[in-house]
């Protein structure tokens, strides 16, 4: 009988067993790794820019296959191309603002708005709701929606209603032949104050968002910072917007002096104003003068309801008593109230302001205006103004060679430059315009090239409020320790003067003051080759620069112990209720600078470090 093999029952069988074993597992890891895959695949189609974020911050590395996989899935799922639809709009959205089109900023809102929802419904997408709960890449994806939900807020209450402004109250109607419209510049203020909390909140929010996940190269960033700057700046301080409507006023008559102060004669306050402007507001509608020289537009005497004090004769050589060397002072109100008394006595008409501006903001404002050409041919622009006004023009034609009549034809093309660059600001003027003057004014206002003085005394504490004062410190929490210098004698050599400072680290009291060693120099910078080349009408009476400097103490302080290497005696006095020391009749040699060293004290009251308030020279302009 041929031997047969039994077969064993399945479940008895060790080898059939082992073999339905093996099987189990193969099948259950196929469905692992087919599982795993798809939640893979699941999760690079809904956000192939999470993983490129990853990769390209090294946090995570794939293989060379996968990678060429992201860059294609980057490159054509929907998701990126709404992204990239999404920046594009905001450009064009930022461009046609910029521009004033109403019409295509339209255009442009509505596909924003549609890239926008798209955008939003791949975000609310099953994988993108189960990628949120991943760590890493869900808080990026969490700032993704944070920022389309910024954009959709923004739109309805922002940029919906800053269009509608535009295309109903364009501002290419703001200058017409007979002047600036002040109702319409007015508008547009109306707007960036009602957009301003809501512009800080939302500016709030987006700096607390990672914007990786839809900004890879960075554009959408700089896009929303454009349009941020374009919709009132929601950066402005709140004290900014109610100065300018002190100065524009409500579009009743208003009557502004504007002095054009020459640094290179240099004042506490500013500079000698050898060329006076008018700005007026009548009929609703701003105009700006011819400028003209200061002698035909001030009483030469300061008139006798200034009433200059005893001090101020001792403090400032005895030159207060003529109206236009009142910028001896360094309290540019006194010095403004001064001015506009000046002006009434003559002209027998009210002054509601004064203004003031050292060459340095006509440089300023070229940097963002363009440039002006001088009746000369002489190029005026962000990169050369202040050199030119301030040196250039003074060898050209009051050099060594100097011709009759060149100095009344140098003092014309300073007003010149003033006229034509104030006229330039003021035909440009549009909502880039507003964003670039709000910077300019921070930074001219800050050093004191720029200064404002109001009549109302309610509409100068604003001005106040916002720093523009220039007015001398009274705030004894917040010291000021002042540095100032006068040129005493008819010359143009201030274009060479360095005021060099030095304030050591503060030495706490047990009163709570604080006490520095302050060191100063102000030193003559002239080459033996500029003085060569240069006339007496530059040069002066002694060739060096001469005149009398201040240190003046910060408010409830005091100082100790001033001395100078020169030999000079340094006195003492109180002026507005300040400390100080000072000289008199000094003069800085190119070899011979003056150097002084005191000890100042601040006020127990004081709560932040001192600064420094320096009259503004030009020796960063060489």
């Amino acid at each position: 009988m041929e031997h047969q093999d039994q077969k064993l029952p399945e479940g008895l069988d060790p080898q059939a067993k082992e073999s339905r074993k093996r099987g189990k597992k193969a099948r259950s890891s196929r469905r692992r790794t087919i599982v795993a895959l798809l939640v893979i695949l699941a999760l690079l189609m809904a956000a192939p820019l999470t993983f490129l974020q990853l990769w390209r911050s090294g946090r995570w590395q794939p293989s060379d296959e996968l990678k060429q996989t992201l860059l294609h899935l980057a490159d054509s799922t929907e998701l990126m191309e709404h992204a990239r639809a999404l920046k594009d709009d905001l450009k064009e959205l930022t461009a046609s603002l910029s521009d004033q089109d109403a019409a295509r900023a339209e255009d442009a809102r509505e596909k924003m708005q549609q890239d926008l929802h798209s955008l939003k419904r791949e975000f609310a997408s099953p994988a993108f709701l189960a990628a949120s709960l991943a760590p890493g890449i869900g808080d990026e994806i969490r700032s993704a929606r944070e920022l389309l939900q910024i954009l959709d807020e923004a739109d309805g209450g922002i940029i919906g209603p800053y269009i509608e402004l535009m295309r109903t109250r364009p501002l290419t109607g703001l200058n017409t032949e007979e002047g600036i419209r002040v109702d319409l510049l007015n508008s547009y203020l109306d707007f960036i104050e009602q957009i301003l909390p809501q512009a800080g909140n939302l500016t709030a929010r987006m700096q607390n968002i990672d914007l990786s996940l839809v900004d890879t190269d960075g554009k959408l960033s700089s896009y929303l910072s454009q349009l941020s700057g374009l919709l009132g700046g929601s950066t402005a301080p709140q004290d900014y917007l109610p100065a300018v409507r002190a100065i524009l006023g409500d579009g009743s008559d208003r009557l502004y002096i504007f002095a054009a102060q020459n640094s290179s004669e240099i004042r506490a306050s500013g500079g000698f104003p050898g060329s006076v402007g008018l700005i007026r507001i009548r009929d609703g509608l701003l105009t700006i003068s011819e400028f003209e020289s200061v002698y035909k537009v001030f009483q030469s005497s300061t008139p006798a309801s200034a009433a200059i004090s005893y001090t101020e004769e001792v403090l400032f050589s005895g030159r207060m008593h003529l109206s236009w060397d009142s910028d001896f002072s360094p309290d540019f109100e006194r010095v403004a109230e001064i001015w506009a008394l000046a002006y009434e006595a003559r002209n027998h008409e009210p002054v509601n302001g004064v203004i003031s501006g050292t060459p340095a903001i006509i440089q300023r404002m070229l940097s963002f205006l363009g440039s002006v050409t001088l009746s000369d041919g002489t190029e005026l622009n962000g990169d050369n103004a202040t050199r030119v006004l301030g040196h250039d023009i003074y060898f050209n034609y009051l050099g060594a060679n100097q011709r009759p009549g060149a100095a009344a034809y140098v003092d014309s093309l300073f007003a010149e430059a003033a006229k034509e660059t104030l006229g330039l600001l003021m035909s440009q003027m549009n909502a880039r315009m507003f964003a670039s003057f709000y910077s300019f004014f921070l930074e001219s206002t800050a050093d004191r090239t720029m200064m404002v003085w109001l009549a109302d005394e309610a509409e100068q504490e604003l001005i106040r409020r916002a720093g523009w004062n220039a007015g001398l410190n009274t705030d004894p929490t917040r010291p000021q320790i002042g540095i100032f210098f006068n040129s005493t004698e008819a010359s143009k050599m201030a274009w060479f003067l360095n005021i060099e400072p030095e304030l050591s680290e503060p030495v706490q009291n047990e009163d709570g003051s604080q006490t520095y060693e302050l060191t100063v120099r102000f030193v003559n910078t002239m080459t033996p080759e500029e003085r060569a080349a240069a006339s007496g009408y530059i040069l002066g009476g002694t060739g060096g620069i001469t005149g009398s400097l201040y240190v003046f103490a910060p408010a409830g302080g005091r100082i100790d112990e001033a001395v100078t290497q020169n030999g000079y005696v340094m006195r003492q006095e109180v002026y507005e209720d300040l400390a100080l020391t000072f000289m008199t009749d000094v003069t800085a040699y190119a070899d011979w600078p003056i150097v002084i060293h005191c000890r100042i004290t601040t006020s127990p009251e004081a709560q932040a470090p001192a600064e420094l308030m320096i009259t503004p020279t030009m020796q960063n302009y060489r």
